[in-house]
């Protein structure tokens, strides 16, 4: 770092290290090193020693200690978290070029008090108020000054892929860059992204699924790019390009492989996870069916997936209940006709039920321990069927219509109920932030689905925002007329949304976000749209493709196509967009 404020020090001079709002200046005279410190925010400076030879970083703990006993050090500094909060909204922030906002500091400060008295948020926050940042920066204001929690990470859990992704490469490293330079963090926030193991490569299946390719038969792309991976560090199948989906499920991590895996040492999955649960990280983000995962474990006396915490943020609250529904509940699916199956548990089926489970319990007593994979599928099995013998749950069969796999499914009557004894009767602090997670500043309905009826009314603190945007005045609310019945295997309706899309695209030249609610309809109308316009770029996101929300950003007045996580978690600043289409609009019940 070169300091170039000649009111300091000479313009030659060097900062090696920086403590607070202090840096230590390094400057070469010809002979010797001479080191002074200097407050950066107020200009006071005082020489310290000479050296001649230059310090090293084994150094540095004896001169922080000398720096920490200044009289300007940490001067210029708040003393307490609140105010630290408000500095840095008023005075870091703005200095790169954010907007102050009243009620996103507010609501920062709310946070804070929060994760410091052990209490449950819940926080209804409109789209635009920055409720990312919020968090961010009360949590880590928050670990700033309780060293005791410094080292135990912070659960951030969202629902979307793409809010995890921009938390961990976009806010998180440009929060801590900013924090960095103005010396209120003397290093930077650290994070890992935790996801199912269908999301990590795994070393032997692709060894073995490459060595059975032939290369005049694979796509010639494709081919390369699995071979490069094998001698890539690369773990998540989500960052690597030029494979296809088919691909990534031949080579993912699976419960079978890794239990009779005999390289298990030298996994490149099991030293990522081995990294990645170790103690140190400030954040470990996940989505909410990986975070209910580490709490059933934790219920069932399995090992944990996450170190102990003490502190969990809830983002895109709205979805938990959804996530429960998958991870308290069960299925088994069967290749037959829904119509064979009738959705009644009669007392003879239960019988026949409770009589397998017993023999698989005798089996499972007398298999040896070292059958890790046949013993984990039989603890599995036991553990499905033990519950579709419950009478207190709620069972049906999925997509009874189709024809192919069908799914007998499974959740708790009382799934409010054990929801809320898993996760709101311990001692962590939860702050549950959504855009919709309240019904005109009720949260009533919200706190009966996640079973908060039983945490004590005092620990539990809510707070609505308002919007921060006039949309009354600047935004314009269009509703096409005359458009063919909602139905994707209709070419007519197919056609009524390209030749709309294309219309409200040559409006705003470009500058727009096409959202669908399936990827049929967004195949279609992308295909029908790119032989038309070559005049605008456009782009196609699916699962997993990042890349293309950044060649639209870097395009400057491009069409982005999405679907999924778009709807939700995507954060684009700036011009880059004037219009927002909607094909369809779903109303969720969440």
């Amino acid at each position: 770092m070169m300091i170039k404020k000649k009111e300091l020090v000479h313009v030659d001079a060097e900062g090696v290290l920086m403590i607070k709002d202090c840096i230590l200046i390094q400057q070469f005279t010809g002979k010797t090193y001479t080191y002074r410190a200097v407050n950066h925010l107020n200009g006071k400076q005082q020489y310290l020693f000479y050296k001649k030879s230059p310090v090293t970083k084994e150094n540095h703990g004896d001169i922080a200690g000398q720096m920490m006993v200044l009289p300007f050090f940490n001067v210029d500094y708040p003393k307490d978290g609140p105010a630290m909060v408000e500095h840095i909204f008023r005075k870091v922030f703005p200095s790169y070029g954010y907007t102050v906002r009243d009620e996103q500091i507010n609501l920062a400060k709310h946070m804070y008090e929060t994760l410091c008295n052990g209490k449950i948020s819940l926080s209804d926050v409109p789209v635009g108020l920055g409720k990312t940042h919020a968090y961010l920066v009360a949590t880590i204001v928050y670990k700033l000054f309780h060293k005791t929690e410094s080292l135990k990470p912070v659960i951030i859990s969202t629902s979307s892929i793409e809010l995890q992704r921009a938390v961990m490469k976009d806010y998180i490293p440009e929060i801590s860059k900013m924090l960095m330079a103005h010396g209120i963090i003397n290093s930077p926030v650290t994070c890992v992204l935790r996801k199912g193991k269908e999301n990590y490569l795994c070393d032997h299946r692709l060894n073995d699924y490459v060595s059975t390719l032939d290369p005049d038969k694979k796509k010639n792309s494709e081919y390369l790019a699995l071979t490069e991976l094998v001698e890539s560090q690369e773990i998540d199948l989500d960052e690597v390009k030029g494979i296809s989906n088919y691909d990534k499920r031949k080579i993912c991590v699976n419960n079978n492989s890794c239990m009779t895996c005999k390289k298990q040492s030298r996994c490149r999955y099991q030293k990522y996870m081995k990294q990645a649960k170790r103690i140190g990280y400030d954040f470990q983000i996940c989505n909410h069916n990986y975070f209910l995962a580490d709490v059933l474990r934790r219920k069932r006396g399995l090992s944990a997936l996450f170190p102990d915490y003490t502190h969990a943020i809830i983002d895109e609250a709205h979805k938990l209940k959804d996530a429960a529904n998958q991870m308290y509940g069960t299925s088994v699916r069967q290749d037959e006709d829904t119509e064979k199956y009738k959705t009644i548990i009669t007392q003879r089926a239960r019988v026949f039920l409770n009589r397998v489970v017993v023999n698989l319990e005798e089996i499972l007593r007398l298999l040896p321990e070292k059958d890790r994979k046949l013993v984990a599928d039989i603890k599995r099995n036991i553990r499905q069927m033990k519950i579709f013998n419950c009478s207190d749950i709620i069972y049906w069969l999925e997509e009874p219509f189709s024809k192919g796999q069908t799914t007998l499914a499974s959740v708790p009557i009382t799934l409010s109920k054990e929801l809320g004894q898993d996760l709101w009767t311990n001692d962590i602090s939860f702050l549950l932030t959504s855009e919709t997670i309240a019904v005109d500043r009720d949260f009533n309905y919200a706190k009966n689905e996640l079973g908060m009826k039983q945490v004590h009314k005092d620990r539990i603190i809510e707070i609505s925002k308002g919007t921060p945007f006039n949309f009354k005045e600047n935004c314009l609310l269009y509703v096409a007329e005359n458009m063919e019945y909602p139905d994707y295997d209709n070419p007519k309706y197919i056609a009524s949304i390209t030749d709309e899309a294309e219309r409200l695209i040559r409006t705003s030249n470009g500058h727009a976000l096409v959202l669908f609610t399936s990827d049929k309809p967004l195949r279609l109308v992308y295909q029908n749209l790119n032989e038309r316009i070559t005049d605008i770029p456009l782009f196609q996101m699916t699962r997993g493709r990042s890349d293309a929300l950044n060649a639209f950003r870097a395009s400057g007045k491009g069409v982005l196509f999405a679907t999924g996580s778009m709807w939700e978690g995507v954060n684009i600043p700036g011009g880059y967009l004037i219009s927002f289409n909607y094909c369809k609009i779903t109303i969720s019940n969440a």
